[in-house]
């Protein structure tokens, strides 16, 4: 049987070198917490691999409400798998070889509604609701992504919304120099695929540009 799902991974000086943590923060959980805590298994990533014993547990140390499972990791276990810090992984198990294959996952989408397409006051800044940056996964504020739009590009800094009915809510918001520039129309649903590696937030109304 194959078991799989997706986890943001979080380097932690506390971790083992031999132990890999699974902790089932999203809400419902996780496909993964059907591997047997404590099970040992051959980690890999391409060519590389090493014998881990991996804990599996539910919501065990899990920051606010997630849509997100997380991978836990030793300092010296993401150095020698090249695992960056709170990007996003695909993990797959195989029950019968016990073995857990760990895939970067470059992009992530999901669909939003706009907030208040131009409250924003700075030109450059592109703010966020908590649940439109759990869902894709986005790096911490004042990160400056490259945002297009229908052949239209902006560099714009990341602000999430700290307060709040936004702080848990879903969408985005832009001043209304940045709106008038991608043709953002409030209230209007738009689909946001996000590139971690790149930084590149791609934006396109549903059904079209």
């Amino acid at each position: 049987m194959i078991i799989s799902g997706t986890v943001v991974v979080r380097i932690r000086q506390s971790m083992k070198d031999n132990e890999v943590f699974i902790d089932g923060c999203a809400q419902g959980g996780s496909d993964l917490l059907r591997i047997p805590n404590g099970t040992s298994s051959l980690f890999r990533r391409g060519t590389t691999n090493k014998r881990v014993t991996i804990l599996a547990m539910a919501a065990e140390d899990c920051p606010g409400e997630q849509v997100d499972n997380f991978l836990d990791v030793s300092p010296a276990t993401a150095k020698m798998f090249r695992l960056t810090n709170r990007f996003q992984y695909f993990l797959r198990f195989n029950d019968v070889t016990n073995v857990l294959t760990i895939i970067l996952r470059r992009t992530r989408t999901t669909a939003s509604f706009g907030i208040e397409g131009e409250t924003v006051t700075r030109n450059d800044v592109f703010g966020v609701a908590g649940g439109t940056h759990d869902a894709l996964n986005l790096p911490i504020d004042n990160t400056v992504l490259t945002v297009i739009r229908a052949g239209r590009t902006k560099k714009l800094k990341l602000r999430s919304f700290a307060e709040g009915e936004n702080e848990f809510g879903s969408g985005f918001a832009t001043s209304a120099s940045t709106a008038a520039f991608f043709g953002f129309i409030t209230g209007q649903r738009y689909v946001l695929r996000f590139n971690q590696v790149t930084n590149v937030l791609e934006i396109r109304s549903i059904g079209g540009k």
